[in-house]
Order: C-alpha cells, then sequence, then structure tokens
C-alpha cells in the first residue's frame, strides 16, 4: 500500500515553484517514513517543452510518476476534463506498475483536484483534498470555480484548507468545514544567527513577485513616510516582475530610488544570507492564502509587518510582527516605525522556533498523518511493515 499524492508538476531547476507545495509534502511524508508515490499531471502549453506521455523517475528518493498532455488555451472546463483523463490514464499505469492500487489519494489545488476526484470516486478510494487556491479566497466566486469545488469538496473524505482565512472564505460561500494544516516551508538553509548589534542603517527586507498583488507600492510610498522619523533605515526589495518599472519608477519619483535597492530575483541561499544581515521583513500583500515568504524571514529571526490579506493572520501574533489592513499607506508606516521602535523587545529566537515548530516538513507532516489517521482508523495496520520505524 501507499499514499498518492498529486500535483501539476515536480518541481525542476528550469521550474523550480511549479508544483512546490504538494511536492514539499509528499517528500515530507517520504521523510517520515510513510510509502509514498507523486504523480504529476502535466496540461501546460506545448510551450513547456518536455517529454510526452507518462514517465517515470525517482527523485529525493521518492517515485515520480508524470503525464504530460499538452493542451495549451482552451476552455477551463474542457481543459480540466482532459486532465481528469490524463490522470485516470496515470493512475491505471500506477496500479498496473505497482500491483495495488494506493491506500489514499491526496490531490492539491482545486484545478488538480477536479481532475482527479472522479478516478477516486470511480475505485473506491479515500480522497483528501489541500485547498491553496486565491481564486476561492475572495469576496466574490467564479461561479464555474464554485461549482466545481462544491463537486470536489462534496466527495472528499477529507478538506484541509492552509490558512484560517481561506477556510471561512469556503465555509462561508459554499457551506464546506476545513481542517487548517498550514504549507510546509522548506526552512533548511534559514536559520537564526546571534548578533553582537543592529546594522547602523535598520534594514527592512521584502520579498515577493513584483506585481500589483504584491503590495510594494503601498509599501515604497509608507517607507517614504517612516524616513520623516528615522532617516537612516534602508529598504533591500527581492524580486521581479511586471511592475517592476512602475515600482523603480516611483521610487525615483519619491526620491528614495538612492535608499531601496532592488536586488531582483536571487536564489534561496542568497536571501538566506541577506536576511542574516537585515533587522525586519515586510510585505504589504493585497491577497495570501499563506505566505511561504514571511515564514523563511521568520525562522531567520525577522520580526515581521503584514497586511491581513487571508493567510498572514494566523502567523503574525504579536510575538512575531505587525498587522496592518491592505492599502492604507499611513498604518503602514506607522508600522515600520513602531517595529524599529521596540525591535530590542522582540526575541529573534523565538520567532525562528515558533517558524519550525510550526511550519518545519516534520510538523506538518504529522498533522497531516493525523488527519489521514482520524479518517482511516486502521491506517497503520493497512500499512503493516512498509513504514520504516
Amino acid at each position: 500500500m501507499y499514499f498518492l499524492v498529486v500535483g501539476e508538476h515536480y518541481p525542476t531547476p528550469k521550474y523550480p515553484i511549479l508544483g512546490i507545495f504538494p511536492a514539499d509534502q509528499a517528500r515530507a511524508l517520504h521523510n517520515a517514513g510513510y510509502p509514498v508515490i507523486y504523480a504529476a499531471v502535466d496540461i501546460r502549453s506545448y510551450r513547456r517543452k518536455r517529454k510526452f506521455g507518462i514517465t517515470y523517475e525517482i527523485k529525493d528518493g521518492m517515485e515520480i510518476y508524470s503525464i504530460s498532455w499538452p493542451v495549451g488555451a482552451i476552455p477551463r472546463n474542457i481543459k480540466l476534463g482532459l486532465a481528469g483523463l490524463a490522470f485516470e490514464r496515470l493512475y491505471t499505469r500506477i496500479v498496473k506498475d505497482k500491483g495495488a492500487a494506493p491506500l489514499l489519494i491526496h490531490s492539491h489545488f482545486i484545478d488538480s483536484s477536479v481532475a482527479v476526484y472522479k478516478t477516486a470516486i470511480k475505485y473506491k478510494i479515500p480522497f483528501f483534498v489541500t485547498e491553496h487556491s486565491s481564486s476561492l479566497n475572495k469576496e466574490e466566486l467564479n461561479p464555474q470555480i464554485a461549482k466545481d469545488a462544491s463537486e470536489v469538496y462534496s466527495t472528499a473524505t477529507r478538506l484541509i484548507t492552509v490558512s484560517s482565512a481561506l477556510a471561512n472564505r469556503i465555509k462561508q460561500h459554499l457551506g464546506f468545514d476545513s481542517i487548517v494544516i498550514p504549507n510546509i516551508v522548506d526552512l533548511s538553509i534559514f536559520h537564526y544567527q546571534e548578533r553582537q548589534s543592529i546594522s547602523e542603517n535598520f534594514n527592512f527586507v521584502s520579498t515577493g513577485h513584483l506585481a500589483y498583488g504584491k503590495g510594494h507600492d503601498i509599501l515604497l510610498k509608507a517607507f517614504k513616510l517612516h524616513l520623516k522619523t528615522y532617516p537612516t533605515s534602508r529598504l533591500i526589495i527581492f524580486g521581479a516582475g511586471e511592475e517592476q518599472n512602475n515600482l523603480e519608477k516611483l521610487a525615483q519619483n519619491l526620491e528614495i530610488n538612492n535608499i531601496v535597492d532592488f536586488r531582483l530575483l536571487q536564489p534561496r541561499e542568497i536571501l538566506a544570507e541577506t536576511y542574516n544581515k537585515c533587522e525586519a521583513f515586510v510585505l504589504l500583500s493585497r491577497g495570501e492564502t499563506f505566505g511561504a515568504s514571511y515564514i523563511e524571514a521568520m525562522a531567520s529571526g525577522l520580526p515581521v509587518i503584514a497586511t491581513r490579506c487571508g493567510g498572514p493572520e494566523d502567523f503574525v501574533i504579536p510575538e512575531t510582527g505587525l498587522l496592518v489592513a491592505m492599502d492604507q499607506v499611513n498604518e503602514a508606516a506607522t508600522a515600520l516605525t513602531t517595529l524599529r521602535d521596540d525591535f530590542t523587545n522582540y526575541d529573534r529566537q523565538a520567532i525562528a522556533n515558533y517558524a519550525r515548530q510550526n511550519f518545519s516538513a516534520s510538523a506538518v507532516a504529522n498533522r497531516v498523518v493525523e488527519v489521514y489517521q482520524e479518517a482511516i482508523p486502521d491506517l497503520e495496520k493497512k500499512l503493516g511493515k512498509q513504514k520504516s520505524k
């Protein structure tokens, strides 16, 4: 018996982010000693060059099955219908190779779950869903997405959501209860480092795609106001995206371009090294279902400033940082100043410990297995000797 974890892709050096959340969970379960197979249903455009059909490989010590059916830009309902056919073909191949059906199927995100649930029903396999999708964390839902979600969630053995805000939205719009378990955040390179003193220039750092939704425009305007109180503060921004030119022009117009350092995309190792030289992290998003960037910063011992935007409310508590309203320049500026005023009151080691205790791979994997065990009371018996001790 084995667990089948499903995503749209398994991360590669070329596409390191695509599929990262289900892949992280699969690896965490595998590293905890559970038999896991990862199934990727890749229906991206043919422009994403890769081998078509079904492939098999072993990565990170785990079996990976992938099916590639490039369909490109077609209507969503047709695209997901084809994804469902692709998954059933892949499922059949896996069962044939392993000589047995999976003990359970665990899919992530609404689109992958739409592709999976009919096969789970057909073969009577317990079916778990972890929902991350920002499309379900809105004041109003797209009618087709709402319909798909209702169909999928009504068949799921258990529904998991990655934040309380997303759980509340789904309950509000669709009436389904869920279990909140955060995303796994790879904290292997983010560590607290003791420092003798703060930097001469108090360094705020921000990491996020340079897009409207990440609120960097609000941050720049707030930082300009903050400088009136603390002219020695500095701001480092990691990221790239469609708003890069606009943000750089805004910094020039605000006359802070010599104080704000845009460092574009950088490897995570560079982020970790920089975090250890900074005092605080700030990201003023207009919407998050979780927020891995905050957790990486906290694991480095940085207090954070975040918006009440859906995800950070679960982990930004008085001991770890400050929450502000979205799109509020003056409130954000006050938070920057307050955090600098109170910086020595934050226990940076405790912030790092909090991040690891709640969001590390082992912590989240244990919580996921608890959900499996509650839904499948004889889980360990069915696994038999396959789980390593």
